[in-house]
């Protein structure tokens, strides 16, 4: 036997994979469960309440910051809009 050769196919302990489609995965469809076990109406119900109470907070917090706003511009205060993203607090760039 050459020992640079390949052996046959036949002298192989493992069996040959099954042939997949060319294509990356893509156009492949995965069967996701929605809800999981265990879960039911009472954690969709909690969830939905922490959610209903996260957007009364966000709405609180926009109205409070919009308040403030206008007491500001009421009193004269002008607000600079910056150029620059608070990355850069040394740089001050005015165009």
């Amino acid at each position: 036997m050459n020992p640079g050769s390949v052996p046959a196919a036949s002298s192989s302990r493992l069996s040959p994979l099954p042939p997949e489609p060319a294509g990356f995965g893509f156009g492949r469809t995965v069967d996701v469960p929605l809800d999981r076990p265990g879960s039911g109406a009472q954690d969709l119900k909690k969830k939905e309440k922490e959610l209903q109470a996260k957007e009364a907070e966000l709405k609180r917090r926009e109205q409070d910051l919009k308040r403030k706003e206008d007491a500001a511009a009421r009193a004269g205060i002008v607000i600079e809009v910056k150029n620059w993203p608070p990355l850069f607090p040394l740089i001050h760039h005015d165009i």
